[in-house]
């Protein structure tokens, strides 16, 4: 079973109180993947990046199953290269993009 939690489209050190407690939420259910809907996501700051990445880490150590639920929308994916997150690893393509970088 897989808990969905929507990133929203809009996303900053402002708003992200309640994005924060969804991801809380899900990590206190046991055993389920984390499935993080970001395709909505059009602007925000980098505690975007930061949120998204904490989560991962979250999920290694907690050895539970994380992933976007489609490859990072344009909007997301400039984010990242604003924030320097240009994925570095087999392991960051799959997570951002699904196995495929944007041309």
């Amino acid at each position: 079973m897989s808990i969905s939690v929507s990133f929203g489209d809009r996303v900053s050190l402002q708003t992200i109180t309640p994005l924060w407690q969804s991801f809380c939420d899900a990590f206190a259910r046991d055993d389920d993947e984390i499935v993080i809907d970001a395709s909505e996501f059009v602007d925000g700051d980098f505690s975007a990046i930061q949120l998204l990445v904490a989560a991962r880490a979250q999920a290694r150590r907690m050895e539970r199953p994380i992933r976007l639920a489609h490859p990072a929308n344009p909007a997301l994916a400039a984010l990242l290269g604003r924030a320097g997150f240009a994925p570095s690893s087999p392991e960051d393509v799959d997570f951002w993009f699904h196995g495929v970088l944007p041309a």
